[in-house]
């Protein structure tokens, strides 16, 4: 047995003799069946087999000694790279040739001098800043060459974005009474970093199933532009209490969800109350 190629790893044989390794020479009687085996080394690749009718690169290959022979297996080195994300916003980096997709696959080995492009994709409500590290630049592609085991940093920036929120209920009386009117307090917030329009703001005296975008409330005001970190504060008067019981209170902010915010899952909250 014989290897070659950059990286370094192991074959042995069965049955025993060959742990090649150091004991690369065997002497069989005719016509035995051979089957050799590689194991890479860390930081390196089985690339394949050749001579002695090997072929491949699956980690077996068996042989029948009927002459002397020789089987070589090639070993190449492997080098990592490392994606890493940072910054204040989100997105993925994925790679070609295959391997990287950062996301959730964010390491990959490849073997020496390949050139690896990179490829960072924002989300909707992030910017690409840059790249550190392996790569350097603004610009959304980067291609480096595996020529050793390389780092590379991905910054996303979160966009200015509006966030509106309800931040209270308050209902007037608090424990209304069977088949009678009352009022809500509804305050919201836009918690987000750019001013907004909060749309439609949507109630339900007792709803307590999730809305989705364009649910009609049970009555309705328009909310107007928001700044960033603005509170404002509506009255919605003449709800109607309905029967006995336990109810739910739901209000929906921005509810035919025509801003685009930062967090489009926090634009509802609800209040348990009781009807007398």
């Amino acid at each position: 047995v014989a290897k070659t190629g950059t990286g370094s790893g192991t074959v042995t044989s069965n049955p025993s003799g060959i742990n090649c390794g150091s004991d690369c020479n065997e002497y069989y009687v005719p016509n035995t069946k051979v089957t050799l085996t590689v194991i890479a080394a860390s930081g390196s690749v089985f690339a394949g087999w050749s001579g002695g009718g090997c072929t491949g690169i699956a980690t077996t290959c068996v042989v029948t000694v009927n002459s002397a022979m020789t089987v070589t297996a090639t070993f190449n080195k492997i080098y990592s790279l490392i994606m890493v994300k940072a910054g204040t916003g989100t997105g993925t980096v994925t790679s070609n040739p295959s391997g990287i997709n950062c996301g959730t696959d964010c390491n990959e080995n490849y073997v020496p001098n390949t050139k690896v492009t990179l490829t960072a994709t924002p989300s909707s409500i992030s910017s690409f800043s840059g790249w550190s590290g392996g790569c350097s630049g603004t610009a959304a592609a980067c291609t480096i060459t595996m020529t050793a085991n390389k780092t590379v940093t991905a910054t996303f920036i979160q966009k200015p974005m509006p966030n509106f929120v309800i931040t209270s209920i308050t209902l007037n009386p608090t424990t209304p009474t069977a088949k009678s009117t009352f009022s809500a307090l509804v305050t919201v917030k836009n918690q987000g970093t750019l001013a907004g329009n909060g749309g439609y703001l949507d109630v339900w005296p007792n709803k307590t199933t999730s809305s989705v975008c364009g649910d009609d409330g049970d009555a309705w005001t328009t909310v107007g532009t928001l700044t960033a970190g603005q509170s404002k504060t509506f009255t919605i008067v003449n709800l109607r209490s309905g029967a006995v019981g336990s109810k739910t209170f739901r209000a929906f902010v921005d509810s035919w969800c025509e801003t685009h915010e930062l967090n489009e899952s926090n634009n509802q909250l609800t209040k348990s109350f009781t009807v007398n």
